[in-house]
């Protein structure tokens, strides 16, 4: 009995290897029921010709495959999740960053404003002592010319004396502050 009157009383079971005859070559397949096979060999289906089965070959190999497809999704399931995971991990680590480059500038601002402010205090006090001292000046001068006695220069230079004591009050009340900054 050839092939072609085996085929007419029998069926592929799923697991069955299938020898499937082509014009200029033959090949194996695997039958996995319903008329789906997986070709164990590269196929042109343009050349496709009868198919020829053989019971005499026949392999249970039903669960072999199902456990391969299942570890092949097991295995492109845990990919898939450790890829989402790596990426959740590098935007976090971003996020960080950018708080942290936020923090460090707020830093550098209050900085920046605490030496502009002491700058402008030691401004104010040489403007201070500088004036002082013009009319300190002045006073003297006009002492050894003998128009002003030494009480009227007493009374005026407690004006730039007071005008230095003030300043350096704000001075002394802004410095802990400015401590603090640092």
């Amino acid at each position: 009995m050839d092939r072609k009157k085996r085929n007419l009383y029998w069926t592929p079971q799923p697991g069955d290897l299938i020898e499937i005859l082509r014009p200029a070559y033959q090949h194996w397949a695997l039958y996995l029921g319903d008329g789906y096979i997986i070709n164990l060999t590269p196929v042109d289906e343009s050349q496709a010709a009868a198919r020829y089965f053989t019971p005499s070959l026949s392999l249970p190999l039903t669960l072999p495959v199902s456990f391969f497809l299942c570890m092949h999704c097991i295995f492109s399931l845990s990919l898939s999740l450790s890829l989402s995971l790596s990426l959740s991990l590098s935007l976090s680590l971003s996020l960080s960053l950018s708080l942290s480059l936020s923090l460090s500038l707020s830093l550098s601002l209050s900085l920046s404003l605490s030496l502009s402010l002491s700058l402008s205090l030691s401004l104010s006090l040489s403007l201070s002592l500088s004036l002082s001292l013009s009319l300190s000046l002045s006073l003297s001068a006009q002492f050894l010319q003998g128009r002003w006695s030494f009480h009227h220069i007493a009374v005026y230079l407690c004006i730039p004396l007071r005008l230095t004591i003030w300043t350096y009050g704000i001075t002394l009340s802004f410095f802990p502050m400015y401590t603090r900054s640092f």
